[in-house]
């Protein structure tokens, strides 16, 4: 039978292994072949292949980003 304790344990091991999983995906390289044409979240533009390059995983333009980065 499990406890509290056993229970926040293993629900912080799943949260590890979930980071992890994260960390090893923003590490993989992109290729540029595999770059989809995707809309900026606030404006609606398309975001660049080169700033998705620039950053992986982004949904703003660069613009949108920079204004975002100001704030």
């Amino acid at each position: 039978m499990h406890d509290a304790a056993d229970k926040a344990a293993e629900d912080e091991e799943r949260a590890m292994q979930l980071f992890e999983e994260g960390l090893r995906a923003r590490r993989r390289p992109i290729d540029a072949g595999s770059i989809q044409v995707i809309q900026c979240l606030d404006c609606g533009d398309d975001v660049s292949v080169e700033r998705q390059l620039a950053v992986p995983r982004t949904r703003r333009c660069t613009r949108c980003a920079a204004e975002v980065e100001r704030r």
